[in-house]
Order: C-alpha cells, then sequence, then structure tokens
C-alpha cells in the first residue's frame, strides 16, 4: 500500500489544487465555454476533472489490488487498466482539447458569416475535433502500455539470463543444490516472461498459476509436468530441509530449463 501510495502523491495534490479552485466558484461559474455542441462553466469543469481523476485512480487501485489474488488473473483487467490510463489522458489534454475546439469553431463560425453559411459545420467539426482528441488520448494510453509491458519483458529477460549464469556458476563450483535452487527461480521467471508476452493474467509469484498459464500458450508440455514438479520438489527441500542433491541432478536441471528457454525462442507467442 506504500507503493501504491507514492504513486498517487502527486495527483492527489493536483486533485486538492483543483478542488481548492472551489473557493471561487462564483467567478467559475461566471466563466462560460461554447463549443457549439455544448457549452459549460469553468466550475462544471473543474468538477468534472475531480470526478474524472478519482474514478481513473478508482480504477487503477481495483486492478492493483485485485492484481495479487485469484481474481486478478481475469483478462478484463486489462481493458480496466487501458480505460483508467485513457480517462487520466483525456484530463491532461482536456485543455488542448477544449482550446482547439474552441478555436475551430470560432474559426468556422467567422468563414461561415463572411459567406452567409450556417454555423452547423462549426459544431461538426468541433466534435470531429473532440472525437479525434479522445481517439488519440485512448491511442496514446495504449502505446505507454505497451511501452511498460515491453520493459517489464526485457527486465525479465535480464532477470532470467543472469539467474541461468549463475545456476551455472555454482553447479561449475560444486553447489548442486544451491544451483537447483537458482535454476528454480530461471524457470519462475521464464514461465512469467512467456506468459506476459500475451494478453494472459497470471500472479508471478504463484507457481501453479504460472503452469496453467504456460499450459494454455504450449510453453510447456503436458510430459514436462512431471519433471518440472520433480524440480519444484527439490528446490523445496533445498530450501527447508537443507537437502543434498547429486551432480546428476543439478545437471539435469539446467539442461531441462536451458531446453526450454532455447525451444521458447523458436516459438512466437
Amino acid at each position: 500500500m506504500e507503493k501504491l501510495k507514492d504513486k498517487y502523491e502527486i495527483l492527489i495534490g493536483f486533485i486538492t489544487i483543483v478542488i481548492s479552485f472551489s473557493a471561487f466558484k462564483d467567478e467559475l461559474k461566471a466563466i462560460t465555454i461554447d463549443l457549439g455542441f455544448v457549452d459549460f462553466n469553468l466550475s462544471q469543469y473543474f468538477f468534472v476533472i475531480v470526478i474524472g481523476f478519482l474514478f481513473s485512480i478508482y480504477l487503477y487501485t481495483v486492478e492493483s489490488v485485485l492484481n495479487k489474488t485469484r481474481l486478478g488473473n481475469w483478462k478484463g483487467f486489462n481493458y480496466v487498466i487501458l480505460i483508467a490510463y485513457t480517462i487520466f489522458v483525456l484530463i491532461l489534454f482536456s485543455p488542448f482539447i477544449i482550446g482547439l475546439s474552441y478555436l475551430g469553431k470560432n474559426l468556422i463560425n467567422s468563414i461561415g458569416n463572411l459567406r452567409g453559411t450556417s454555423n452547423i459545420l462549426s459544431v461538426i467539426i468541433s466534435i470531429i475535433l473532440t472525437l479525434i482528441s479522445s481517439f488519440f488520448s485512448g491511442y496514446f494510453s495504449h502505446r505507454v502500455l505497451k511501452a511498460r509491458k515491453d520493459k517489464a519483458i526485457e527486465e525479465l529477460e535480464e532477470e532470467e539470463i543472469k539467474d541461468l549464469d549463475t545456476a551455472r556458476k555454482l553447479y561449475t563450483d560444486g553447489y548442486f543444490s544451491q544451483s537447483i535452487l537458482e535454476a528454480f527461480k530461471v524457470l519462475e521467471v521464464h514461465l512469467y516472461r512467456m506468459i506476459s508476452k500475451s494478453d494472459l493474467r497470471v500472479r508471478r509469484f504463484h507457481f501453479q498459476d504460472l503452469i496453467e498459464g504456460a499450459m494454455k500458450l504450449e510453453v510447456i508440455e503436458e510430459k514436462d509436468i512431471p519433471f518440472i514438479q520433480d524440480i519444484r520438489g527439490m528446490r523445496n527441500s533445498a530450501a527447508h530441509r537443507d537437502v543434498a542433491f547429486t551432480k546428476e541432478q543439478a545437471e539435469k536441471t539446467i539442461d531441462f530449463i536451458s531446453d526450454l528457454i532455447e525451444k521458447s525462442g523458436s516459438k512466437k507467442h
């Protein structure tokens, strides 16, 4: 929750500033903006801004909290996050959107008055500009989320390579049980990385979720499950009961995981 709190300090500060404008609500009500197809005063605008921010934060918070539970595996949360970001971006760009629509409306009205035409065209242009801006907000949010996802996958790949090198070094140095512990970490990271490339949602540190997701994506096969469970059992024994495993067991574990990574690299998910 502390991490979640830190993320929203700036947003909460911004909302606080916006709310502080309520002291000037009478002055704000006197300032009306007419976009042709809709008109509103600044008091109404700031009220919508606050509600929009709160709704965006609410959606993001719900996803962040439930992401650690079984419910967080629901694919619909991918769209919840997209909606939250889109609302956030739309609000951030709203002054620009409103300003552009207002200028477009006045420009078309000026041209229309000179030519004696109706101002219907100005309303249409304002609506089109608003729709384009809204579409851009959604597209921008999608790109931001994709960039975050790509970066996370890249970091997982780096972690996977580093842990595999560590497992091999431990094996070479004769620390076979420790190498199995490290190899199991590689397996977890690899499965989570491959699943993260898709639109599936799983909890990273819930191994059964990783297995189920990897099976759906054909990252692993049914025939792999028994040995994967053996690796998990060896990992638990090495971690909690200080059991010593043989060189052959460690070698087989590392080879299996290395082959799995190589096989995954030849597939597109």
